[in-house]
């Protein structure tokens, strides 16, 4: 739980502790659902790319780059996070749709 987050960033040293745990908390549950969904994506993955860049700089770079301590899974999520936020959900994403509904075109990237 969110208790159990916060005394995790309190040993790594994350800033703000009780403020940070349960942001990224909820960021990285609900934010993932609604990645899924395609829901806010551009918003959510540029947030859910910048909580990677901090997982990294913050945790797992003195540990390399290969598991168990390294930043590889980090980095994977990070790339594709951030590769979400530039082009966006698609067309078969909730945003799509709500655009689609509301006459305009999708978001992303346009042929």
């Amino acid at each position: 739980g969110i208790p159990a987050v916060t005394g995790y960033f309190t040993q790594v040293e994350a800033p703000l502790p009780g403020v940070t745990a349960p942001l990224v908390s909820v960021l990285e549950f609900g934010g993932g659902i609604a990645l899924v969904l395609g829901l806010g994506t551009r918003p959510l993955a540029l947030l859910l790319a910048l909580d990677m860049l901090g997982a990294i700089v913050l945790v797992k770079a003195a540990g390399g780059f290969f598991a168990p301590d390294g930043l590889e899974l980090e980095l994977l999520l990070g790339v594709a996070a951030a590769a979400l936020a530039l082009a966006g959900g698609g067309a078969p994403s909730v945003d799509a749709a709500v655009a689609a509904r509301r006459g305009g075109s999708p978001p992303g990237p346009r042929p």
